[in-house]
């Protein structure tokens, strides 16, 4: 009788995420991969969640399987020497080569080992007028010596990979990913409520394109909306400014900051997000919007544009087109039967979004990357 001999799985090595800190559109996905990660999982953190984006509304999220260890302030370079020379067999995943400099430091040293197993997770950087021209020779220096050692760049939507792409990284290097946040599942929602509620969360300024969108807003029937935005910037004043000399004030309420949390909270009593931003490398208010159950209007030039085609639960329209935004909002005001649709299908998508999803994607594309085991995996929020 001929024996069957069990198949050996390869042994998974302990990993470590450098990063600036631990946000809470990333830890959920890292604690997810922790979970059933047979070693160590480490995040390797600059600071923790900041001032200024605490006053943005973040917030840490809880981590359960995740370890936590934060660089400090000063004696930081030894403490990242001897945490790459003590672990040069594990996996290690940076972000933000050439922004931080623990993580720079952390990568330029572990390069100088052979068959070092080394990856990205990576956003494409802003690229608009002079300034995105520096920054994209700005990565080329800092990434170029790096082309032929990454196993895996995990880049953001198809902005992310194509700039990845661009500075010269193989298609086998790159593998889709995505911010995610932990969002309950919708519930069904309530019949009609009259007038469409549109709703915006984000900086006020100039790259999220908020005067694109009040400038769309005079070209929207008169009657049948409003717009509740949340967020502050510089651009406040001005912008409420704006509404109230085009007689909109009363259809145009500006919220101010709140919480990622009390935000979730209040979406679900929205009908449509409006993200009209001239550059948003990921954009995480898409994702909570379609977790809401909202339908979503966002532009090309916003990272995660790609996940309202997959849900096929709004519009993506062109960057600073103030017709076209128009438009789109304008067809789901008068087609409530379409908005109503682009809503169910985005509740029946936003299971996809999930922290514990990406986790296990991530899960599976670093076990094909760094230890030949299994085929490559399709990220489940790509239709």
């Amino acid at each position: 009788m001929t024996s069957v001999r069990p198949s050996i799985q390869p042994s998974q090595p302990p990993l470590f995420f450098w990063q600036n800190m631990p946000a809470h559109h990333q830890t959920g996905a890292l604690d997810a991969l922790a979970s059933g990660w047979s070693a160590p999982v480490t995040g390797v953190w600059c600071e923790d969640v900041s001032a200024s984006r605490r006053s943005q509304g973040w917030a840490a999220a809880t981590r359960v399987s995740l370890r936590d260890h934060f660089l400090p302030s000063s004696g930081w370079e030894q403490q990242v020497d001897d945490l790459i020379d003590g672990n040069r067999t594990a996996i290690h995943i940076f972000s933000g080569l050439g922004a931080y400099a623990p993580v720079t430091r952390a990568a330029r040293r572990l390069a100088r080992t052979p068959d070092a197993k080394m990856g990205l997770i990576v956003e494409s950087p802003i690229m608009l007028g002079w300034a995105g021209v520096a920054r994209r020779w700005k990565a080329r220096y800092h990434y170029r010596p790096f082309l032929g050692k990454m196993r895996a760049v995990f880049a953001m939507g198809e902005l992310g990979l194509d700039f990845y792409r661009g500075l010269g990284f193989a298609e086998e290097q790159l593998f889709p990913y995505l911010y995610q946040e932990a969002v309950p599942l919708p519930g069904s929602r309530s019949p009609d409520r009259g007038d469409v509620r549109l709703v915006y969360a984000g900086q006020l300024n100039e790259r999220k394109g908020v005067d694109i969108l009040l400038a769309a807003c005079r070209a929207l029937p008169r009657q049948g909306w409003t717009l509740d935005i949340f967020g502050d910037g510089p651009l406040r004043p001005e912008l409420e400014a704006e509404a109230a000399r085009d007689g909109l004030a009363d259809q145009i309420v500006f919220r101010g900051i709140v919480p990622s949390s009390a935000l979730v909270a209040e979406l679900p009593r929205f009908d449509l997000a409006v993200v009209p931003s001239r550059f948003d490398g990921w954009g995480v208010f898409v994702n909570e919007a379609l977790q809401c159950g909202l339908a979503v209007i966002a532009t090309d030039k916003v990272g995660a544009a790609g996940l309202v085609a997959s849900a096929m639960a709004g519009s993506i329209v062109p960057s600073e087109d103030i017709a076209a935004l128009a438009a789109a909002v304008s067809r789901r005001i008068v087609q409530p039967d379409l908005l109503r649709d682009e809503q169910t299908k985005a509740r029946e998508y936003a299971p996809r979004l999930s922290p514990s999803r990406a986790g296990e994607y991530l899960s599976a594309a670093l076990r094909h990357a760094f230890l030949d085991d299994g085929i490559r995996p399709t990220p489940g929020w790509i239709a």
